[in-house]
């Protein structure tokens, strides 16, 4: 299976709805830290959550606007999407990285939702 092709035909598509790669930067971080709190136990949500938290992980990687996804607020508006028991494990998790880094990535809020999905 060629997945290039279909990579090509799905960066086509946005640029031609979208245009300008901060217009398709900022839809992608409006539609992440504005969507409606999941409620406990809403697996289908959370792992539809986790497919669009890759998905605009490898996009905005491509179009080199990670950072706005890696910005604090921005992380916080998405954690505050979880259910409260997904948030206070994600909050104890961060702390974990904390230790060893400057504080958490948006890299680390996918894989945990990841796993948690």
């Amino acid at each position: 299976m060629d997945f290039s092709a279909g990579y090509q035909k799905a960066k086509q598509l946005l640029f031609e709805n979208y245009g300008r790669p901060h217009v398709i930067a900022r839809t992608y971080v409006n539609k992440l830290s504005k969507g409606q709190r999941l409620k406990s136990g809403d697996s289908a949500g959370l792992v539809l959550l986790a497919h669009d938290l890759e998905e605009s992980r490898v996009v905005l990687n491509h179009l080199k606007y990670y950072s706005d996804l890696n910005n604090f607020d921005n992380i916080a508006k998405i954690r505050e999407r979880l259910p409260f028991d997904l948030q206070k494990r994600w909050l104890r998790f961060a702390a974990a990285i904390e230790g060893d880094r400057c504080g958490p990535s948006f890299e680390d809020l996918v894989y945990f939702v990841q796993g948690e999905a």
